[in-house]
């Protein structure tokens, strides 16, 4: 079975954004999403992320939440991401 990453769902680039709930990450979501690339949005705030994805499209990104200050949640986030085959 072929594992979901962002290539075989249609998407030539895919982006990790940590942040995204908020701020400049936030407004990077929204760039990279109109240049197309599929979005692994990351951040501390669930129902911000949700949002976010609900605005951008549930097709085009999926939700991590993680807090990059904390070790072991980067270690949750890495594997994750990674699936994903991110180039940014």
């Amino acid at each position: 079975m072929k594992e979901i990453n962002s290539r075989n769902k249609g998407y030539a680039h895919c982006a990790v954004i940590t942040g995204a709930s908020s701020g400049i990450g936030r407004e990077f979501a929204y760039q990279l999403a109109d240049k197309g690339y599929f979005l692994v949005l990351s951040g501390r705030n669930e129902k911000a992320l949700r949002e976010l994805q609900n605005e951008l499209g549930e097709c085009c990104c999926e939700v991590i939440t993680a807090d990059i200050s904390d070790t072991k949640s980067c270690i949750y986030l890495y594997p994750k991401a990674s699936k994903y085959e991110p180039d940014v």
